[in-house]
């Protein structure tokens, strides 16, 4: 992880490069667990989606107007958010310090970001790319207050776990942890929202109805994830169905493993790779890959992969659902490299792209023809395609 860690410096540049093959067009994507990550990238093209939540809720009145797209880069410099825009130089947006991720809305015009206060409490707050001016979101008080009767008895607070904002809004979504004098990771499993235009607060799905989510592309639904299944909910948390269920993933640690779904371009299905439930089992078991439809049919299983132990699935399908990229350790190898394997979304017609005795695989490019690598030691950032072709 530290290696990683390491890397990340570096990466920006890779990611800009790889936009200029993609019409420079990213998203963010929300890691099943939330890291301190120093970029979040983020397209700049609103979907003009139509919500179909209550008129009094607060998506009913933050739907953005399409602006011309234009490539935004919101990232962490010295503690604060700074910003890149294409054709224009590089400014920190806050003054306040100590943030520690964020998230930017699809038209460029907020960036959300977690404040830290100590080592128990955090803020969610907002700032303005255009005129600057900051806003707090969620006060550690709001947070504090939260459901406190149902807390864990040895839980110190209540902070932001995943927060981003729904597509084409200013509503900022977020789900909430208990923090521990020791480690531990327990999610409130809430959903809750806040309308940056109107400052108008709600909770969508209370205590034990969240976990994780992804909305979907156009705003009207939402994946909703436990560490055993996945759901669909309306954008306003009604017609809940459950469409997949999944064997506990054991991480061999105190926390809890959330599969990642992703979702197709246009919103009508999903798809995800589910580990084994005992990632270190022999013999090694495969990680399975599903296609889920919204349309009321049941979940499909594509066909499966066998994935290195831990080796991180969630990015493992392209946009476009038409490859998954995976790394594995051969058994019969000596040397015991990892290799970096490309297929077909059932896993047919496996293809062994690299392998290296370091080799972890970051996550594709927009085109689905391009993906992002760490290799080597010491670590370099490639910039791979289908056909094996990489450079730094």
């Amino acid at each position: 992880m530290d290696k990683l860690k390491n890397a990340g410096a570096m990466l920006i540049i890779v990611i800009v490069v790889a936009a200029t093959l993609s019409c420079g067009v990213f998203k963010s994507t929300a890691p099943s667990t939330p890291t301190n990550s120093p970029v979040v990238i983020t397209p700049v093209v609103p979907l003009g989606i139509e919500t179909v939540s209550p008129s009094d809720s607060p998506e009913s009145q933050s739907v953005v107007e399409e602006p011309q797209p234009i490539l935004t880069v919101a990232y962490i410099k010295e503690g604060n958010v700074w910003l890149w825009r294409a054709g224009d130089s590089t400014a920190p947006v806050t003054d306040i310090g100590n943030v520690l991720r964020l998230a930017l809305s699809s038209d460029g015009e907020y960036v959300a970001f977690e404040h830290g206060i100590d080592d128990y409490h955090s803020e969610l707050w907002v700032v303005n790319t255009e005129t600057h001016e900051q806003q707090m979101c969620v006060s550690v008080d709001e947070f504090n207050n939260y459901d406190r009767d149902k807390w864990l008895e040895n839980a110190k607070s209540l902070v932001p776990y995943h927060f981003d904002f729904v597509p084409s809004t200013h509503i900022l979504a977020y789900n909430t942890r208990q923090t521990f004098e020791g480690p531990g990771l327990a999610l409130l499993d809430d959903l809750r929202l806040v309308n940056i235009d109107t400052n108008e607060k709600q909770t969508l799905l209370p205590r034990g109805e969240g976990c994780e989510f992804v909305y979907s592309p156009n705003g009207k639904q939402i994946a909703i994830i436990s560490p055993t299944t996945i759901s669909i909910v309306n954008s306003d948390g009604s017609n809940r169905r459950e469409v997949l269920t999944y064997d506990l993933v054991s991480t061999y640690s105190e926390y809890s493993y959330y599969a990642l779904p992703i979702w197709a371009a246009d919103s009508s299905s999903l798809r995800v790779a589910i580990p084994p439930a005992d990632p270190l089992g022999m013999p090694q078991q495969a990680t399975t890959l599903w296609s889920i439809p919204t349309d009321g049919n049941s979940a499909i299983q594509l066909g499966s992969i066998m994935v290195a132990p831990f080796g991180s699935v969630e990015n493992a399908f392209s946009p476009d659902f038409s490859h998954v990229i995976y790394t594995s350790i051969p058994m019969e190898s000596e040397q015991k490299q990892l290799e970096l394997h490309l297929a077909e979304p059932s896993g047919a017609n496996d293809v062994l792209l690299t392998s290296n005795q370091y080799v972890a695989f970051y996550g594709w490019v927009p085109d689905s023809q391009h993906y992002v690598i760490y290799i080597g030691e010491p670590i370099t950032i490639q910039l791979g395609d289908l056909n094996k072709n990489f450079r730094p």
